[in-house]
């Protein structure tokens, strides 16, 4: 079983927070398919501990849009996410344990 089975389920989280904006336009852009652009905007809110953010990037390396498939990535962006409490993040991380 492929991490594409597992976490494409779980939509992009959207922002909440002062960074909206940014993240707003990451959210756009990965709608579009455009994942160069999502990658661009979401990379330095994960950086700076947006969990939403950390999140999205956990899928995109799940999903190898806009940066190679990775587990490795994969793990470290989504467990990032979990460990400030995000729900989606700890499910999809805790599947892909089981893998």
């Amino acid at each position: 079983m492929t991490m594409r089975r597992i976490v494409p389920a779980v939509p992009l989280l959207v922002a909440s927070s002062s960074v909206a904006a940014d993240f707003a336009a990451g959210v756009e852009a990965y709608e579009r398919g455009d994942y160069a652009m999502a990658l661009l905007e979401f990379r330095p809110l994960a950086d700076q501990g947006d969990r939403a953010a950390q999140f999205n990037l956990g899928v995109m390396y799940a999903n190898g849009e806009g940066v190679p498939e990775a587990a490795i990535q994969t793990y470290a962006w989504l467990n990032l996410a979990a460990a400030q409490g995000d729900e989606r993040a700890e499910q999809a991380r805790t599947l892909i344990r089981q893998l």
